[in-house]
């Protein structure tokens, strides 16, 4: 599998980490790696063993300091920049879709699209020199892998307006005061503090762990309605599939024994 990602290094284990590998340019994002990431993703997902995923950047400077600038300089026609914007928005979207947690770890900075990497992931972690920003605007540009809307649905739309308007970076702290970081890694190892997380994630079963995130996905994407009628559904299905019964049988076989 991990020769198919020249960019990227694979760690598959029960919790895989992927690590982005260009530290040389700060881990920049090209259409190619965001690409493989989809790519990658779908593969881990097939795998049964494979419980919880870490995205995460190579060195110590950056998880991913913003889109490959040479590329964006590159794309003389709408048509070329739509297709740029089409596949962030449109692999950033099915890692949210995913059927596993997905765990950023910012061991750095988080900037324009890798900030948007980072908010398509279902949690957060960072160590405390992190900077998180969307600093496009200053480039006469705005955040076009999805970022104006995840960054409003977390923070709100005030908030989000003021980062993105003004440019500004956050440093880690502020980001989990914000909302943006869910974990500030007090050693300063996002990937020890993002497996510690992971590991408590997936001490419980990975239907109830996918059901749960798409109910969430829908309500945000589609509005509550759409969000309560998805979580009747998977709540239903939950309880008569042989995790829930098997959960609720050992939960009763407990208090009986209590």
């Amino acid at each position: 599998m991990e020769s198919s990602y020249p960019d990227l290094r694979i760690d598959r284990e029960r919790i895989t980490v992927i690590t982005i590998m260009r530290e040389a340019r700060r881990n920049a994002l090209t259409s190619g790696l965001i690409t493989q990431i989809g790519e990658a993703v779908r593969e881990l997902e097939a795998d049964p063993k494979v419980r919880a995923l870490i995205l995460t950047g190579a060195g110590k400077q950056a998880f991913a300091a913003g889109a490959d600038i040479g590329e964006l300089a590159a794309a003389k026609t709408v048509e070329q920049a739509t297709a740029i914007s089409a596949v962030g928005q449109g692999v950033f979207a099915s890692l949210e879709r995913s059927a596993l947690p997905i765990i950023a770890a910012l061991n750095g900075a988080a900037l324009g699209g890798g900030l948007e990497l980072a908010l398509a992931c279902d949690l957060r972690v960072a160590v405390g020199g992190t900077v998180l920003g969307l600093p496009e605007v200053g480039l006469g540009l705005l955040p076009g892998f999805g970022g104006t809307q995840r960054l409003r649905e977390l923070i709100g739309p005030s908030r989000a307006l003021r980062m993105i308007l003004t440019g500004e970076a956050v440093s880690a702290r502020e980001a989990e005061r914000l909302g943006l970081v869910d974990v500030v890694a007090e050693d300063d190892d996002a990937g020890g503090a993002a497996r510690a997380l992971a590991e408590a994630i997936t001490t419980h079963p990975r239907c109830a762990l996918a059901s749960a995130k798409a109910a969430i996905r829908v309500g945000v994407s589609e509005g509550s309605a759409a969000g309560f009628e998805r979580e009747r559904a998977l709540f239903a299905q939950a309880v008569v599939g042989q995790e829930g019964c098997d959960g609720l049988a050992a939960f009763l076989e407990r208090r009986r024994s209590s």
